[in-house]
C-alpha cells in the first residue's frame, strides 16, 4: 500500500513540473513588401491586370498612396510594384507586375489582388499618378 502511495505521489510530482501546454501567441504578419526581390531573376515576369475602376489614391498619415484593385493571372504569381520618384512633368508612375516561377504548375484561373502602395511624402505640387501608363488620378500636396 505504501508503494502504491508513494507511486502515486511520484506521478503526481512528474506531472505537476511538466511544462504546460499553452499555445504560443502569434505574432503579428509583417506587412507584405511587394518590391522586387534579387531571387526574381530565376522567375518569369507576367502581367498584372489593372482594374482602373477600383484603383483610387488615398491620403494616409500625410502621405499619399494608391489603394490598388486589379488581379493576377494565377494564384501562384506572386505581385511586384514600383514606385517611380516625380518625374520632371510632376508625374508618378507605379509599376505593377507579376513573378511566378516557370517551372511551377499551377491552375489557370485569374486571382483577385488589392493593396495599398505608399507613395511617400511629396514636395508640395500638382501631381498626376499613373499605374502601368494608366492614369488614375491627380494629387494636391
Amino acid at each position: 500500500m505504501l508503494r502504491s502511495v508513494t507511486l502515486i505521489c511520484c506521478i503526481v510530482l512528474l506531472c505537476a513540473c511538466a511544462p504546460a501546454n499553452i499555445p504560443p501567441t502569434p505574432s503579428p504578419a509583417p506587412a507584405p513588401s511587394y518590391a522586387p526581390r534579387s531571387s526574381d531573376q530565376a522567375l518569369l515576369r507576367s502581367k498584372f491586370f489593372l482594374d482602373k475602376n477600383g484603383t483610387s489614391i488615398v491620403k494616409l498619415d500625410g502621405q499619399f498612396a494608391v489603394d490598388l484593385k486589379g488581379s493576377l493571372p494565377t494564384p501562384c504569381n506572386q505581385p511586384r510594384m514600383v514606385v517611380a520618384p516625380p518625374d520632371p512633368q510632376n508625374r508618378i508612375a507605379l509599376e505593377a507586375y507579376s513573378v511566378i516561377d516557370p517551372n511551377r504548375v499551377c491552375n489557370q484561373m485569374v486571382q483577385p489582388f488589392e493593396a495599398t502602395i505608399t507613395l511617400g511624402k511629396l514636395p508640395q505640387g500638382h501631381y498626376t499618378v499613373w499605374v502601368n501608363g494608366e492614369e488614375i488620378g491627380e494629387i494636391d500636396a
